[in-house]
């Protein structure tokens, strides 16, 4: 069965501790990746001033990320009980990065089942009896003309980036950005 800890190391490569709130970035206030409104569905009021924003978001730890990783798209995910670790891997991080209904959804488009965005036993069923390297190899290709479908206006710029951050994720394989 695939292992959250194999994956946590590639996404902490990309989403680091830096706090970027970049005027293009749909995500808005960011730090370990987790946005501002992942923050307002999953986190807690970090500064005690009685609203969750920007502020709070600042204050992301990485024990923050490991909470949010793993209750919130490891887990939301049922990675765990995904026995392929690269199918694992490419579906979360892509629901890391687009929300775990998207991703689920694209995945069960691959899969030819019905798309809910719901991990319930006929999708680990599917998942779980597919050849993990031709699954794996279809869903990085759909997840790629996603990317590009997205980067559309403003988020243009972003493309060359998530294009690259998904070269990353290979079979067998990830590559920490440096």
């Amino acid at each position: 069965m695939a292992d959250s800890a194999k994956l946590v190391p590639f996404i902490l490569s990309w989403e680091t501790d830096k706090y970027t709130n970049r005027k293009n970035d749909n995500g808005g206030p960011t730090k370990y990746g987790i946005t501002l409104a992942t923050w307002r569905k999953v986190g807690y009021d970090k500064n005690g001033d009685g609203v969750l924003n920007e502020e709070d978001v600042k204050l992301l730890t990485e024990e923050d990320f490991h909470r949010v990783f793993k209750n919130n798209f490891w887990d939301a995910c049922k990675a765990d009980l995904i026995i392929d670790q690269s199918v694992a891997n490419m579906l979360v991080d892509f629901a890391y990065n687009s929300g775990v209904n998207k991703a689920v959804k694209h995945l069960q488009l691959v899969l030819g089942i019905t798309a809910d965005g719901i991990i319930g036993n006929k999708t680990l069923h599917s998942i779980n009896k597919s050849n993990g390297e031709r699954l794996f190899e279809a869903l990085k290709k759909d997840r790629k003309a996603y990317l590009k479908r997205i980067a559309v206006g403003d988020q243009k710029g972003f493309l060359k980036g998530w294009l690259r951050r998904l070269s990353y994720i290979t079979y067998g394989n990830l590559k920490l950005n440096k």
